[in-house]
């Protein structure tokens, strides 16, 4: 594994309510993944704690920290790790 904290997929991407994200960290630490809508307001945090090195994943269900269902339209997944942060876009057609 590289020395990066990265997410190296969407899928399915685009997606009509449900995706999975992979992502991976170089070293044990503290892990922010959430979704986030155009204007940078949190939808979702899916991940917020410490993980090991390594390659892990996270299911979005579509919904809000609420629970209510996002709406069509484009997200960003974003992965903050050791400082690092990585940004992927998820499209929600529905």
């Amino acid at each position: 594994m590289s020395s990066r904290v990265a997410i190296q997929y969407v899928r399915p991407n685009p997606t009509d309510g449900s995706a999975t994200i992979g992502f991976g960290i170089a070293r044990r630490g503290r892990v922010a993944l959430a979704i986030f809508d155009p204007t940078g307001r949190r939808v979702r945090t899916l991940v917020d704690r410490e993980l090991g090195a390594g390659v892990h994943q996270a299911t979005w269900d579509g919904r809000r920290d609420g629970g209510g269902i996002a709406s069509s339209g484009i997200y960003f997944a974003r992965l903050i790790s050791a400082g690092v942060e990585d940004v992927k876009r998820i499209a929600v057609i529905k």
